[in-house]
């Protein structure tokens, strides 16, 4: 694997990573990575998530973001079984926050807090940041 990616997208583990600064849905972040070739990043260990954590806070053109990053897992299809979207299978690592996962409101798919890495679920159709992920 070669260890580059391109233009704006940053390599980590034969995997290539983009965050989107527009506000969108967790449906219309799922799109724009799809029309990029990759799909919403699907984070299976504390090594990758720390990684897109420290990256998401220490690169200053993202220091604009909002409070949470929407990354590829949910559990539209059925409540409280939360899966990845790309591969539509169960999550082998999870870095849920205190009380999270917690349904409230009808909160289905999967954001990373982005000071700390932890997981909350959301409302889908909230506005936040993105992070798109493909293996280069």
């Amino acid at each position: 694997m070669k260890e580059s990616c391109n233009h704006g997208w940053l390599y980590y583990s034969d995997n290539c990573y983009l965050v989107s600064q527009e506000q969108m849905s967790w449906h219309e972040a799922k799109l724009q990575c799809e029309s990029n070739g990759a799909f919403l990043a699907d984070i299976n260990s504390a090594e990758e998530n720390t990684w897109i954590t420290d990256k998401i806070i220490d690169n200053q053109t993202w220091s604009d973001i909002t409070h949470h990053v929407w990354i590829g897992a949910n559990d539209i299809g059925k409540e409280g079984i939360f899966i990845l979207s790309e591969m539509n299978s169960t999550l082998n690592f999870t870095n849920w926050n205190q009380e999270e996962p917690n349904d409230d409101s009808g909160e289905d798919c999967v954001a990373s807090i982005q000071e700390r890495g932890l997981w909350n679920d959301l409302p889908c159709s909230l506005k936040c940041s993105s992070i798109c992920k493909k293996i280069n």
